[in-house]
């Protein structure tokens, strides 16, 4: 039976199947197409986000992000600079909807894949010391105005999430980044690699810097289960 789907905002969906419709939560209508369609198909999903769930009155996001070249910036009197190839990574998000289309971040958390295939691929975790699964909200982001207003003031919408991956990077106030991950053995294995020479990640050379972690361990530190993701 033939079903159509209007989009009526980031919270709900109008479903019309045999000329009866409902209003049901997007949230439902993604997993329900998320099983029948690839990412590349559902182009009417904000741009990255590959998992969106609904549990009660919380909503659970994931973000996919390919291997990226990135400029590292720390330090406050004197920014230093420095370009490093950033695997393949996750950010997955616990939320709570707000009135229009706007999202509370409860937590958030980052994990590193060696390539796109969620079903079989091994985690890992981001190697930076201001992301934390023990760490309340999960990322520490200095004085970021942008990320405290997402997260502290008016929330965010499921397309500006994906603005948080790319803070990380530019955030030159928490000055804490730049001087462990210079010194901290499990970093330096990505500062040390020039972005023009390096190889693309394999689970192999993955396993040899990054400490795994697992599904479980994300939904336990987020209080939210992703393991249907």
């Amino acid at each position: 039976m033939l079903a159509e789907i209007e989009i009526k905002d980031q919270l709900l969906a109008k479903m019309t199947v045999g000329g009866a419709s409902k209003i049901v939560p997007l949230v439902d209508v993604t997993n329900l197409l998320s099983n029948i369609i690839t990412v590349d198909e559902s182009s009417w999903l904000p741009p990255n986000l590959v998992f969106l769930k609904r549990n009660g009155g919380n909503v659970g996001a994931v973000y996919y992000f390919p291997e990226q070249v990135k400029t590292m910036r720390y330090g406050n009197e004197r920014v230093v600079n420095f370009q490093i190839r950033v695997p393949p990574s996750l950010f997955f998000f616990s939320l709570t909807a707000l009135k229009g289309d706007k999202f509370k971040i409860n937590k958030m958390a980052a994990a590193l894949i060696p390539e796109y295939n969620f079903g079989t691929g091994q985690m890992y975790q981001w190697p930076f010391p201001n992301s934390s699964l023990t760490y309340s909200p999960g990322f520490c982001w200095g004085s970021d105005a942008i990320a405290k207003r997402m997260y502290e003031g008016e929330g965010a919408t499921l397309e500006q999430l994906p603005i948080l991956y790319q803070r990380f990077f530019d955030n030159t106030a928490n000055d804490d980044l730049g001087w462990k991950f210079r010194n901290d053995e499990r970093s330096s294995a990505l500062k040390s690699i020039h972005p023009d020479k390096v190889k693309p990640w394999t689970a192999k050379t993955m396993n040899d810097f990054f400490r795994s972690v697992s599904i479980d361990e994300i939904s336990s530190s987020l209080h939210f289960e992703f393991k249907n993701f």
